[in-house]
Formats: C-alpha cells, structure tokens, sequence
C-alpha cells in the first residue's frame, strides 16, 4: 500500500433494525442534515435502477482538519438491507461497503473502506501526516456514530409520536388503537 492509500475498517453496534439503518445509508443526500459534522454537501446526480445500482451523488465533505474533499461516488451493489458497496472517484477515489447483520433491536455495521488521498498537497503530505489523517478518518466516523445514533433516534420518536395523534384521533372515531414499532 502506497504512502497516499489508506484502508480504514470501522466497527459500531448500534440500536436499531439493519433495515432502519440501511434506510438511512441508502439516502446519502440526507447525509449533510444528520451527519453535517463532517457532510457539507450531497447531491444526486443519477437514480440508477429500481434497486439503486447505479445512483451516484456528489459530495463536498470534510473532517476536523482544515481542508475540504470534493468526491463522487456511485452505487455498485446492494444486497437489501445487508450489503451496499460504492466506488468512489476526485478528492478521495476507491471503493467502500456498508454491512449490516443485526435483528430487531441492534445491528452490528461494517464499513470497509480502501481510499486514496487524491489532492495533490494531502497525497505528498501522506508519507508524513498518515497517521494524522488517519485520526482524522476516526474523527469523522465517531461524528458519524454518534449522528446516526441521534437521528435513529429522532425518527423512532417521530413514529412513535405519530402513533399517539393517530390513536388520539381513532379514540375520537371509536376505532382500536395502533402500538408503536418495537425499541
């Protein structure tokens, strides 16, 4: 491995349904509302088909070190709600996978990473700075746990709000009341 390539593995366990999670990593353009620490920017610039293969987004990203990444990404395989994998082009070019195995109450979540620092000063700054950049990476995945965390959270109370006004309004019509989704 080049002193410019890096290959991060990340490791949570996280409250929640592989299939919660995997709706969020499926909709990167949601990325810079929860995950805004380190995503500044998200835009889709093609669907792909009806399984999202082929979707790919432009991003503007950065981390707690003082420099931007403009980075393209498009999606190569996903396996619902298991598996998404992405190859990844610009500022930070190579291939990451998401892999979710978990039941109803937690999901264990790999994410595999093989990148290379692409911009010209962070590539000759690498056989120096690797293990800043590298803190970094962390830096920008705990931010990461912890939003997915808070906004898993968020969306849970939201249904669960959702249910009350829908049995409040089914108790005024006479009708059985709905239980909120499992925590």
């Amino acid at each position: 491995m080049g002193f410019s390539q890096y290959h991060f593995v990340t490791r949570w366990r996280l409250h929640g349904t592989p299939e919660e999670i995997f709706a969020l990593l499926t909709r990167p353009e949601e990325f810079p509302r929860w995950w805004g620490a380190v995503y500044l920017e998200a835009t889709e610039v093609q669907s792909g088909d009806t399984n999202g293969v082929g979707r790919s987004f432009h991003f503007k990203t950065k981390g707690w070190l003082p420099y931007r990444f403009r980075w393209d990404s498009i999606v190569t395989e996903v396996v619902h709600p298991q598996r998404l994998v992405m190859r990844s082009t610009g500022d930070l070019p190579g291939r990451e996978s998401w892999t979710l195995d978990g039941d109803s109450h937690f999901t264990d979540i790999l994410f595999d990473w093989e990148v290379a620092a692409a911009k010209p000063l962070l590539r000759y700054l690498s056989v120096f700075l690797k293990p800043i950049f590298k803190a970094n990476h962390r830096w920008a995945m705990k931010q990461g746990r912890i939003a997915m965390e808070l906004e898993l959270k968020r969306r849970r109370e939201q249904t669960v709000h959702a249910v009350a006004v829908a049995n409040h309004h089914a108790e005024a019509v006479g009708v059985q009341h709905l239980t909120p989704p499992a925590a």
